[in-house]
């Protein structure tokens, strides 16, 4: 869920400011190396249904880019090269999943590692979401934790179109890798003020996962979490 992910997330980036120091050195010295690569790989096997936090590698890829700094600003082309290729690395990893989908059909379900995630009671619960909201399931899914990879793979044994599921999932991601990549943007730009008011900070992140649980609790009666 979109207000889960970001209690978490900003959990983490402030956990990260709060350490300073060696993790700083760590990302200036690798982020031109292996760092957006290593990102991209986590987007993609958490697209694969492995149970990584999309938004976690996002706000990473944003704290990365607010480190290019070029005569006290970070140029736009950083901000293209880095929030290009996370969101390159959310649009692979869903176009894996339909795949799947779409060229085994339902005999992908019976695969021992897709069976793994997929249970007959998920599959199931999938199925009728993909049914009663159609191409919005995917850019409802795209945006929840948990319902993502299901959601994607009842797409392509549908046998959605593959344009109308690339439109959905890359609209969706227009909105949801953004916020998070500038999430991440702006506590890289604002570590100092993070770690002086981190008791504000951590405040507001737990009125934050008050409402996600409120949400939540809403959706399920939805059948959506």
């Amino acid at each position: 869920m979109l207000l889960a992910d970001l209690s978490e997330t900003a959990a983490a980036l402030v956990t990260l400011a709060n350490e300073g120091g060696w993790i700083d050195t760590f990302i200036k010295d690798h982020a031109t190396d292996w760092g957006l690569p290593f990102l991209w790989t986590l987007l993609l096997i958490a697209g694969l249904g492995i149970p990584i936090p999309e938004d976690i590698p996002i706000a990473a890829a944003g704290l990365l880019c607010a480190l290019q700094v070029v005569d006290g600003v970070v140029p736009w082309h950083q901000h293209a090269i880095y929030l290009g290729c996370v969101y390159s690395g959310v649009l692979v990893g869903d176009t894996i999943v339909y795949w799947l989908g779409h060229h085994y059909g339902e005999a992908i379900l019976l695969r021992p590692f897709i069976a793994r995630f997929m249970t007959p009671a998920r599959v199931a619960k999938a199925r009728t979401f993909f049914q009663y909201r159609g191409a919005l399931a995917v850019v409802i899914a795209r945006n929840i934790a948990g319902v993502r990879f299901p959601t994607f793979l009842m797409a392509g044994i549908t046998r959605m179109g593959f344009v109308k599921f690339i439109v959905c999932d890359g609209l969706s991601g227009l909105v949801s890798v953004p916020f998070y990549f500038y999430l991440g943007f702006g506590a890289g730009k604002n570590m100092d003020v993070i770690k002086a008011n981190l008791p504000w900070v951590i405040a507001g992140l737990i009125v934050v996962a008050g409402v996600a649980i409120l949400i939540k609790r809403a959706l399920k009666k939805d059948g959506l979490a």
